[in-house]
């Protein structure tokens, strides 16, 4: 018999049957450290498209052709219209998927009865400069990168800023207030006033998804198990159409992020879901919560552990080998951590 579990009930099974591990970071910590800046109280708000120049050839890659190509980002939010319900497996069954294996599995069933859209690429530079005011990202040249080196608590400001200069309502409530500039400065260590965030659901305003609306996304709908091994496509050769990742980023010598919207999309239309960066999570992470997912049969609208100190972070990056760029490849930072692989980007449930 199929039951379903809403958050609330979740966390109390949750908590009485599992502690949480305190999450410092995964072995990929170089290029990480703490930053902190205070958030100005204006911003000069997004524009619906990026325009970036970068000498970029056929293949996409900065540094190849013969001089910088102007080229035009438009932002496109993907409906991921799930009518009354849609329930998929979430996860993975496989094993030999490299050293995370196990934080992938068991597969287990989840239903979202939600609809939201997100966006069909991860934040550029661009972007989020215009909210912020700073670029803190290590690979730069082309405002059409994605940032990184963003921490989690950088990405709730950035979403709620950039909510209020469009007129939507903001998702996250931080000690009684969603506007930022009460907040006080981005913490450059735990804080457990930002670690109590609140988020609306059903604001109209920008958010992170969930990782279950992540998944989903990535999988661009297919609800089997292992329907989708990487976004766009279930053949290793094929990778390098759809993402960058350790086997296609390199320039001049070293690794480097890559323009957005510049490999083939999922079935969705949706870019870089199995690459280029890294992409927070609104969950929390706890090793057991899967094995508790699946105990509990069917999770609705799953939104993470009740508690922990480490984030959820998924998608592959341009550090990741092909087992580590999976649709269900997940693993997890502190929120305060800043990373040159990990950016994110943003979602609104559908009014």
């Amino acid at each position: 018999m199929k039951t379903r579990m809403f958050p609330a009930l979740l966390a109390a099974v949750f908590a009485a049957v599992s502690l949480m591990a305190c999450i410092n970071g995964s072995d990929d910590d170089e290029d990480s450290e703490s930053m902190s800046y205070r958030v100005k109280g204006s911003s000069t708000g997004s524009s619906s498209s990026v325009t970036g120049s970068s000498g970029t050839g056929s293949d996409g890659g900065i540094g190849s052709g013969s001089g910088p190509t102007p080229r035009t980002v438009t932002t496109v939010f993907v409906g991921m219209n799930v009518g009354t319900s849609v329930t998929f497996s979430m996860g993975c069954d496989q094993t030999g998927r490299g050293r995370d294996c196990d934080k992938e599995m068991p597969a287990h069933s989840v239903t979202l009865t939600r609809n939201f859209s997100i966006c069909d690429h991860e934040v550029t530079q661009a972007e989020y400069t215009a909210v912020m005011g700073v670029n803190p990202s290590k690979y730069t040249g082309d405002e059409t990168l994605p940032v990184e080196k963003v921490s989690w608590y950088d990405a709730l400001v950035y979403c709620n800023r950039r909510s209020m200069t469009e007129g939507l309502t903001p998702c996250y409530t931080i000690s009684g207030s969603t506007d930022p500039a009460d907040w006080g400065p981005v913490p450059a260590s735990s804080s457990a006033a930002w670690n109590g965030v609140a988020c609306d659901f059903d604001a109209n305003g920008y958010r992170l998804p969930t990782e279950a609306e992540w998944e989903y996304a990535a999988r661009a709908g297919n609800t089997a198990t292992d329907s989708m091994v990487w976004s766009g496509t279930t053949v290793e050769s094929l990778l390098g159409d759809y993402t960058w990742y350790s086997g296609n980023s390199t320039s001049n010598g070293s690794r480097t992020t890559h323009p957005v919207k510049s490999k083939q999309p999922n079935a969705k239309g949706l870019y870089d879901m199995s690459g280029n960066v890294e992409e927070w999570c609104w969950d929390r992470y706890d090793s057991n919560y899967y094995s508790i997912c699946n105990l509990a049969g069917d999770v609705e609208n799953p939104v993470g552990a009740s508690s922990g100190s480490g984030h959820i972070v998924r998608g592959g990056s341009i550090q990741r080998g092909v087992n580590l760029c999976s649709v269900s490849f997940r693993t997890s930072y502190v929120p305060e951590k800043h990373i040159a692989v990990v950016g994110f980007r943003v979602c609104r449930t559908a009014e």
